[in-house]
């Protein structure tokens, strides 16, 4: 890490431990810049230095914007940069603090082994202004501790300032290409791993170890660094080239098996209900497979999203957008609509089902504590997420209250589907009228009453209403209506077996239907885009359930596998 400049924290003090890895810029990007002794530089003309044009455009203006709020820090208490500079420095910091429209603005960063510069401009006479940083001989942060380099410990106005120039991004994130290839990524890891501990049950005795190795690190890795990089084709292909290389050992072991119990006819294919049961099995470890990757990479999302050089376009979009913590928001409300217990389905005669499911209080419990917790520790969070008391424990708690009380209430899966259809086409309908985007993005609005503070929240409960009774209706009338169908006949004391059922289809028909259901929603998607009707998380507009829908698809039908 010689003479790289990480840019944040790494020339400030260095006790400020639990920030130093906090850097708004991606170090292995500017590492390989530095080694080789080129310039680095982002700003309003840094696309054209950097030598890479499959740079995504976001993440320069993403450094820039962090980046003064950074510089203003730096010069506004490291005064020996003002030395042989005096004009310039005065001229610039004195515009600290000012409008945009009325001071001077940072445009471009140049980034060298030496110094760094920085050039403003005058916004009512353009006027150029430059700035120059020298840099130390920085190797490792122990050398911060030798040199007198300890500019300034960072205070929590400071941090907050900072922090709050990365809470959410600016511009509409409408593009999903790099979570269908997470999605995948996560399949094949979890596909890789699976198959070593069934050829190789010796490495069950170091399952966790595994699991990071295989699963955690790759993906962390691929969200840090290598998204840019890796392409659906190689990953595909890597797909395959496992695929066929355990297909090759699974054969070859099952032959082994079936050499040494020759003659044995309980070793043959039981019956029909044993395939039935090896289905329900499977689909069963599908929504666990599902599931599992949502969770797993909220967690690490959740985890990561507070490093300054976490991929913005990863976090959660300002209001416009459906990134990858924007989708896992909804990945939490669909797969547990998907995973609802079959005996929702089947509404007897006498209408047994409660209407209240009390274990649905734990969430909002939780949401009172963490609201708590909050004002407690004076966490630092966003009002326009959810709004000032509400959270996203409160939205699923409300969620799953409201969608359980219809569920008991309709008679169908196929009634629930049409009432969801209806509710979304009403809530467009009432966004449209009462313009609600306007209303929630203006910052006049003021917020005096209960529903003003949360305005955030409620809407998105009335959405993710409709997200879950929508994939509830859509996964069980449709995509797996035959399971439906043998829970309607069993339920009427038909225990003959059933022909064409869920049972006999094969895994590949499954993960077609699938497949193909993903990309009719990812073409809704992009024809509400193309009508500017983008994706809105706060909303769970209509938008949003098709991409939403798209992705949960997307990842079931790769469970399956």
């Amino acid at each position: 890490m010689a003479y790289v400049n990480l840019l944040v924290y790494l020339i400030m003090c260095p006790f400020n431990v639990r920030h130093m890895l906090d850097a708004p810029s991606f170090p292995f990007r500017l590492g390989s810049k530095a080694t080789k002794g080129e310039t680095f530089t982002y700003g309003a003309i840094g696309r054209e230095n950097l030598g890479r044009s499959s740079s995504p455009r976001h993440d320069e203006l993403y450094m820039l914007e962090l980046a003064k709020i950074y510089y203003q820090i730096v010069l506004k208490y490291k005064m020996d940069i003002r030395q042989g500079q005096e004009e310039n420095y005065d001229l610039v910091v004195s515009s600290f603090g000012k409008e945009a429209n009325k001071g001077i603005s940072l445009q471009t960063v140049h980034v060298t082994n030496d110094a760094i510069y920085l050039l403003y401009q005058n916004v009512q006479n353009e006027r150029e202004i430059q700035v120059k940083i020298k840099r130390g001989e920085i190797s490792t942060y122990f050398d911060l501790l030798k040199l007198n380099s300890c500019l300034y410990k960072l205070n929590s106005d400071d941090y907050n300032l900072m922090k709050r120039a990365s809470d959410h991004s600016k511009p509409i994130m409408i593009s999903t290409y790099h979570i269908y290839i997470l999605l995948t990524v996560f399949s094949l890891c979890t596909y890789v791993e699976k198959s070593l501990l069934l050829e190789f049950p010796a490495l069950k005795k170091c399952q966790v170890f595994l699991t990071l190795c295989l699963i955690f690190f790759p993906i962390i890795s691929y969200l840090f660094f290598f998204y840019i990089y890796v392409s659906i084709f190689g990953v595909l292909l890597t797909y395959v080239f496992f695929y066929a290389l355990f297909w090759t050992l699974s054969c070859r072991r099952r032959r082994e098996q079936l050499s040494q119990h020759t003659g044995d006819w309980t070793t043959s294919c039981d019956n029909s209900q044993g395939e039935l049961d090896t289905q329900e099995e499977r689909r069963k470890k599908c929504l666990v497979h599902m599931r599992l990757a949502n969770l797993c990479i909220t967690y690490i999302c959740i985890f990561a999203v507070d490093f300054y050089f976490f991929p913005k376009q990863f976090s959660k979009s300002f209001f416009f957008g459906n990134t990858l913590m924007d989708l896992g928001v909804g990945g939490c409300i669909t797969s547990s609509a998907y995973s609802l217990n079959s005996n929702k389905l089947l509404h007897s005669a006498n209408r047994r089902g409660r209407i209240i499911d009390w274990k649905h209080f734990f969430l909002f419990f939780l949401g009172i504590a963490r609201y708590i917790a909050v004002k407690l520790f004076n966490y630092n969070y966003s009002l326009t997420e959810y709004g000032m008391h509400w959270n996203f424990f409160l939205t699923l708690f409300f969620t799953l209250l409201i969608c359980n009380a219809l569920l008991n209430l309709i008679k169908g899966v196929r009634h629930v589907f049409l009432l969801s259809c209806f509710f979304i086409c009403v809530y467009e309908f009432f966004i449209w009228r009462l313009d609600i985007p306007s209303y929630l993005l203006a910052d006049d609005t003021e917020r005096t009453n209960f529903f003003s503070l949360n305005r955030e929240g409620l809407m998105n409960v009335i959405g993710s209403v409709n997200l879950y009774l929508f994939s509830f209706s859509l996964w069980n009338g449709y995509v797996l209506q035959d399971e439906v169908q043998r829970g309607k006949r069993e339920q009427r004391g038909n225990t003959e077996q059933w022909e064409g059922g869920y049972g006999q289809r094969s895994p590949a028909c499954l993960t077609l239907k699938l497949l193909a259901l993903s990309l009719l929603f990812y073409l809704l998607h992009l024809l509400l885009n193309y009508y500017g009707n983008y994706s809105v998380r706060i909303l769970c507009n209509a938008n949003y359930i098709c991409v939403i829908s798209s992705v949960s698809l997307f990842a079931a039908a790769l469970s399956y596998l």
